[in-house]
């Protein structure tokens, strides 16, 4: 929209006519039109290297995530000590929240691939959790 380069739009109304005629309608005031904006890098227009980064944004955002989600998968997957660790941490959690399921509360699937569901850790008669070392 016109109104979206008025951040770096040119001072002189005549200016912005000349480079953006669409912008400007009868009586030199910026309407609502849509115009199209010469995506580049040149130094000294600011309209131009905004239109070059608007549409990377976006899918830049998603590529990210997705990234980031799959390489935390990868990474408990090829961990499984660690994966085992931190869900014990979350048990822990979830449990000093007073959350009516703790360890199944929703936040974390039951089972990822062939491995047995995960099971509640159950406390030794020392006092030890089962599995843990020191």
């Amino acid at each position: 929209m016109a109104q979206d380069t008025n951040w770096s739009a040119p001072k002189n109304p005549m200016e912005l006519a000349m480079k953006y005629p669409a912008c400007v309608g009868a009586g030199g005031n910026v309407t609502d039109e849509m115009v199209a904006v010469n995506a580049h890098f040149q130094f000294g227009d600011p309209q131009g290297i905004g239109a070059a980064f608007k549409p990377t944004f976006g899918m830049g955002l998603w590529l990210c995530t997705f990234l980031h989600t799959i390489a935390v998968e990868i990474y408990l997957a090829l961990t499984p000590v660690e994966g085992e660790r931190l869900r014990r941490i979350s048990y822990h959690k979830q449990l000093a929240a007073g959350l009516p399921n703790p360890g199944s509360a929703g936040t974390t699937v039951q089972r990822w691939g062939d491995a047995g569901e995960w099971q509640v850790p159950r406390k030794k008669v020392g006092g030890e959790v089962e599995g843990e070392e020191r």
